[in-house]
């Protein structure tokens, strides 16, 4: 994901947001790395499609590969996370601004993402808002007792067979003991006709 759409952000006048904008998308920093020839920032993502195609720094053209890249200093990455933002889905209504730390969470319940998920059960609740706890929670039990008697009846037949090739095992043995004292006795008797007849 490219940066953070500037016009998003709240309480922070232009001048100061400049400190915070990629040179690549021309918007506030995501996940935030810097070069080492130049120490220009970048967002991640933005700095390694770069580096797909090219093999020089976007603003000083010097050699740049993927090594030459570290993680932005701890204090961006702070400022960052306290920066406030309107939600994602404001266009589609929400009117919330929470820090930038707290927007992913934020998205997950938010009643106007049509993927979001109840804050009190963490099911996906459906797109036309219809969403019932205790419903949704005893439907996913009994989707889990009907998987427990499945497993329950794999696991039985597993120990028929188990007990199946135990009980072929030992009539095998019981037939090479057998076999063998045959064998011995055919040895034995043959070596006592062979006496015999000397």
């Amino acid at each position: 994901m490219p940066g953070f759409q500037r016009s998003r952000v709240i309480g922070v006048c232009d001048e100061e947001l400049d400190e915070f904008i990629c040179g690549i998308c021309l918007e506030v920093f995501v996940d935030p790395v810097v070069t080492q020839c130049c120490q220009q920032s970048y967002c991640s993502e933005c700095i390694h499609n770069w580096l797909s195609d090219n093999n020089t720094c976007p603003n000083d053209r010097k050699e740049l590969s993927r090594e030459g890249i570290g993680p932005a200093p701890r204090l961006v990455y702070n400022l960052l996370n306290k920066m406030q933002v309107k939600c994602d889905f404001y266009a589609m209504g929400c009117e919330s601004v929470v820090k930038m730390c707290e927007l992913s969470q934020h998205i997950i319940y938010c009643d106007h993402n049509a993927n979001r998920k109840c804050k009190s059960c963490e099911l996906d609740v459906d797109g036309n808002g219809d969403h019932k706890c205790i419903e949704s929670l005893l439907i996913m039990n009994k989707n889990f007792c009907e998987e427990i008697k499945i497993l329950k009846a794999d696991k039985q037949n597993l120990l028929l067979v188990v007990n199946m090739a135990r009980v072929d095992l030992d009539n095998c043995e019981v037939k090479s003991q057998r076999m063998s004292a045959t064998e011995v006795d055919v040895c034995v008797g043959s070596v006592q006709r062979s006496h015999q007849e000397v």
